[in-house]
């Protein structure tokens, strides 16, 4: 069996390549950097698509993981970001329907649908949480690219699963593109606690339930599912931290009226080095709760000890040049 990834070069790509080697699955990666030598390699950027080179990365390919994307909370990215999340996963599905894929497993996010302005938890039967996502350019990039797949597959033979987890924690995060809270934790750049509840979840079970969407009969399609491990306040979230880190956490808390005013001052005076970006304040005052039932029912989805993947996490970044 063939199973093509793009984005594996990434923190959930490298966990998933290494998974789907195990399964036995011959791996084949769409990516601008060199990838191990057990993978085959196919030279591409889905920011400037080449279907040629599409057609040739998914050719006899059984399954395709789209994992290609761009987290950021910087404005000057927001057009990049829309352009890749809409224009590339465009361009990979319709080559994908071209190479008779049999199933496209996408990578979305829980903040898809689980943003909230006060305490509440979502599942998969959720609306998409256009009313607060659509302040932040990626979350609302992501809701668009769920909503293309998901008409796309209604509309061709394509076996969609679109699998939404929350906060990827665990080793293997190069980038710092997910963990880089916990490293500023580390670094004692945590100056307080905010108001809001974080959802995290294991990079590597994470990549397990890929590989289980890859292989499981699912009924019906297309069919989405959250992926989570812990939803905890803001507030357990530092003081675990603190007892796995041994970094002394803040002890004042914030509460989300104060956070907002903070994020809409610091816009105000654009956005100084010294103090959080306003798109980071207003993302921790927030509740981001949500419910992966769905996913342990039908896809067996189990996750290890929380703990475990903030020592793993913690461990990791500390071990980095």
């Amino acid at each position: 069996m063939i199973w093509a990834v793009t984005g594996a070069t990434g923190f959930l790509g490298r966990h998933l390549v290494e998974a789907s080697l195990s399964r036995g699955a011959t791996v084949r990666a769409l990516s601008r950097t060199i990838v191990p030598p057990s993978v085959e390699h196919f030279e591409g950027d889905l920011l400037e698509p080449d279907p040629a080179g599409i057609a040739a990365f998914l050719k006899g390919a059984d399954v395709l993981f789209h994992l290609a994307g761009m987290v950021s909370r910087q404005k000057a990215d927001a057009e990049k970001m829309m352009r890749l999340h809409i224009e590339g996963t465009r361009a990979i599905l319709e080559g994908a329907k071209k190479a008779g894929v049999r199933r496209v497993v996408l990578a979305s996010t829980s903040g898809t649908v689980g943003i909230f302005e006060d305490e509440r938890t979502a599942d998969d039967n959720s609306p998409y949480a256009m009313a607060v996502a659509s302040e932040f350019a990626y979350y609302r990039s992501k809701i668009y690219q769920e909503k293309l797949a998901m008409d796309f597959a209604k509309s061709s033979d394509l076996e969609l699963v679109c699998l939404r987890p929350s906060l990827l924690l665990g080793p293997g995060d190069h980038r710092l593109s997910s963990t880089g809270d916990v490293k500023a934790f580390l670094d004692k750049k945590f100056p307080v606690i905010p108001a809001g509840g974080i959802s995290f979840v294991d990079a590597r079970d994470t990549a397990a339930a890929f590989v289980e969407a890859a292989v499981r009969k699912i009924a019906p399609l297309p069919r989405t599912y959250l992926l989570t491990a812990e939803n905890w306040s803001m507030a357990r979230f530092v003081r675990e931290m603190e007892e796995v880190s041994g970094v002394r956490a803040p002890t004042k808390q914030l509460n989300k009226s104060i956070l907002d005013i903070g994020s809409s001052i610091v816009k105000l005076l654009g956005e100084p080095s010294f103090l959080p970006d306003a798109e980071s304040m207003k993302m921790a005052s927030l509740y981001w709760y949500v419910d992966a039932t769905r996913a342990k029912e039908e896809l067996g989805f189990n996750t290890r000890p929380a703990r475990e993947t903030l020592r793993d996490t913690i461990d990791f970044i500390r071990a980095m040049p």
